[in-house]
């Protein structure tokens, strides 16, 4: 098992936190195909080796695209906006997240990682891209990967994206719409659900609060 990093934005968070949340749809390493995404045609995913095989409809052009988060197995932890808090008493600190403003006493730390706390760690926000894994509160494992256009997700897969978190009936469009308007919120500059890009979808089950 390998473990991997993914960034996770507050609402997300707080879509695992009340059991919402059980997919992810990422971009990362698709770059080639999302440049032109209707050129392209998804022709299979390596079972042995975890590839994406596309392959471009007017030419002979085949590309192979590893999965970037790791395999059915490996481990996802969310990485999240944090900053320590400095409580009184006992000396230790507690790790303070954004998502859902919880302050969270890191019993998985051993000695070693206590000791390397130094005091730019307090005070202000730390970005989510910046977190070291021993930060992190939450593991999960990965059940299932594969690959789609961004538009061809369904309400089920909109709801396990975490849609329930939102007052559905406030939005046009149900869970899908929310979730297309999430989307373009996070990737709407550089890609939007417009473009209907490719997609690798990473479903996960509950593991564990790391702490």
């Amino acid at each position: 098992m390998k473990s991997h990093g993914i960034l996770m934005s507050g609402e997300m968070v707080r879509a695992w936190l009340a059991g919402l949340k059980s997919q992810t749809r990422r971009t990362r390493g698709l770059d080639v195909v999302n440049e032109h995404p209707d050129d392209w045609r998804l022709e299979n995913i390596n079972p042995k080796f975890f590839h994406a095989v596309f392959q471009q409809i007017s030419e002979l052009t085949r590309v192979i695209i590893r999965p970037p988060y790791g395999v059915v197995g490996d481990e996802l932890w969310f990485k999240e906006t944090w900053k320590m808090w400095e409580r009184e008493g006992d000396g230790r600190d507690f790790i303070h997240y954004r998502a859902d403003d919880a302050k969270v006493d890191p019993t998985w730390w051993t000695e070693k990682d206590w000791k390397e706390i130094n005091s730019s760690y307090f005070g202000k926000w730390h970005s989510s891209m910046m977190m070291p894994r021993r930060f992190g509160r939450i593991a999960v494992t990965v059940t299932g990967v594969r690959v789609e256009r961004l538009r061809d997700i369904t309400e089920k897969d909109a709801l396990a994206e975490g849609m329930g978190i939102f007052a559905i009936g406030d939005w046009m469009g149900g869970p899908i719409g929310t979730y297309f308007m999430l989307w373009d919120k996070l990737n709407g500059k550089k890609m939007p659900a417009s473009q209907n890009p490719w997609v690798w979808v990473y479903e996960f089950q509950e593991r564990k609060l790391t702490s």
